[in-house]
């Protein structure tokens, strides 16, 4: 188990969370796209820290605008078979 930073929205319906990524390992290489919300750039940092720790290759997803609207990471993409 790895703890992982996570907080309360300003509205109390949701949860800003680190853990609500997308991965993707290309030719061997681990990557995380994660989340990042600007609301508390402390926070934003000690969840790509988790990752980096852990091996991935972490890639800044700004989810500010989707997220206050009640949406996620996943809710930005779409998966497209690769050939």
């Amino acid at each position: 188990m790895v703890r992982i930073p996570v907080a309360p929205s300003a509205d109390g319906r949701g949860w800003m969370t680190y853990v609500n990524v997308v991965m993707d390992r290309r030719e061997g290489v681990r990557t995380v796209y994660l989340p990042q919300f600007g609301v508390c750039p402390a926070l934003d940092a000690a969840g790509a820290a988790v990752w980096r720790g852990l091996g991935w290759r972490v890639v800044a997803a700004p989810c500010r605008e989707v997220f206050v609207h009640g949406g996620a990471l996943r809710c930005l993409v779409n998966v497209l078979a690769r050939r």
